[in-house]
């Protein structure tokens, strides 16, 4: 398990596997940083295998592959990331009050166990933007 309370930064990729990331409310975690911000494109990316990711502060992931995807998505902060290839495969993804996601790339969200996902639920004041590239 990786708890990121307070700011964490990364100038490369990196390649993260455990059972679960929790970005706290007062934490920020931001890899490859030395690529550019969060609406810059990359060639190199970072992975993130785990089983549960939580975002409740602010996670800058630049361009990220989800290994063979998440089962527990949440976000309640600021999430922001290029997915790697065209799919982002998660079982339940859910964006809490005021949680942003920013993808920038076009992708289809697919189930990770089933071809569909299990649960998507958008709160109140949430946000959820696609292809924030303009690619498509």
């Amino acid at each position: 398990q990786i708890k990121v309370g307070g700011t964490l930064v990364s100038k490369t990729v990196l390649d993260i596997e455990c059972q679960s990331l929790q970005v706290e409310t007062t934490g920020a975690l931001t890899l490859d940083s030395a690529s550019g911000g969060s609406d810059v494109w990359r060639n190199s990316i970072s992975t993130l295998q785990a089983e549960d990711v939580t975002v409740d502060g602010t996670f800058m992931a630049g361009a990220l592959d989800e290994g063979t995807g998440w089962d527990n998505l949440r976000v309640g902060g600021t999430f922001a990331l290029q997915v790697h290839g065209d799919e982002l495969l998660v079982n339940v993804f859910q964006i809490t009050q005021s949680g942003t996601v920013d993808i920038l790339n076009p992708v289809v969200i697919k189930g990770r166990d089933h071809p569909l996902v299990q649960e998507l639920t958008m709160e109140r004041s949430s946000s959820l933007t696609l292809d924030k590239g303009g690619v498509a």
